[in-house]
């Protein structure tokens, strides 16, 4: 464990991110974040670098300095807020799950498509995303295999979190997805935004 400046060289280099595989930037306000990027870069210009930012604005400042990917946490703060308005008022839990996957997909898919013509390298970086299987969507009720999801879309299935709350590493082949499952999926980002088109029901608007 290491205490201190995050934005300082020192600090940073005390981390050996020569080492790492991977440096995650949590601090809460975009100019800190952009000045232990600068100090982890400096010391490791290949690392992959994931941060958090407020506002969008923000974001694209992040994104303009190179940082691999941005978490907004107050989006996702926000959903969890609706989850709990819309069930404290009744809303049917199919009902409310369903709308909340349409507004994760519909973030998600947006910010995928800026990393995907974004003109840094980075967007061409393998990424990470969780998303939930739809029903009506081109996986929902069928294996791995037989949805061809890497053939079809490039992703890769690492992990299913199925709905009846098993866990699933490295799923085989034959593996069913069912709607609201959760997956997590590796790919670049033409390719998740593949996987995510593919997913939506077959009378959602693309």
């Amino acid at each position: 464990m290491i205490y201190g400046d995050a934005a300082n060289e020192r600090v940073c280099r005390a981390a050996h991110p020569e080492r790492a595989a991977l440096a995650v930037i949590a601090l809460p306000d975009a100019f800190h974040a952009r000045q232990a990027f600068q100090s982890l870069k400096r010391l490791n210009s290949d690392l992959p670098i994931i941060a958090r930012a407020h506002w969008d604005e923000e974001r694209e400042e992040l994104f303009r300095e190179g940082v691999t990917e941005v978490i907004q946490p107050e989006f996702e703060g926000s959903i969890e807020m609706i989850r709990h308005a819309l069930a404290h008022v009744g809303v049917p839990a199919l009902e409310m799950e369903t709308h909340l996957h349409e507004l994760r997909q519909q973030r998600y898919s947006v910010m995928l498509q800026e990393w995907l013509h974004r003109e840094a390298p980075t967007a061409r970086l393998q990424k990470i995303q969780e998303l939930e299987i739809a029903e009506g969507g081109a996986f929902a009720g069928s294996s791995l295999r037989g949805c061809k999801v890497r053939e079809r879309t490039g992703v890769s299935v690492i992990q299913v979190r199925h709905k009846n709350g098993e866990v699933t590493s490295n799923p085989a082949p034959d593996t069913i997805l069912e709607a609201g499952d959760r997956v997590v999926v590796m790919g670049a980002p033409s390719q998740l935004i593949a996987f995510i088109e593919m997913n939506q029901p077959l009378d959602s608007p693309s």
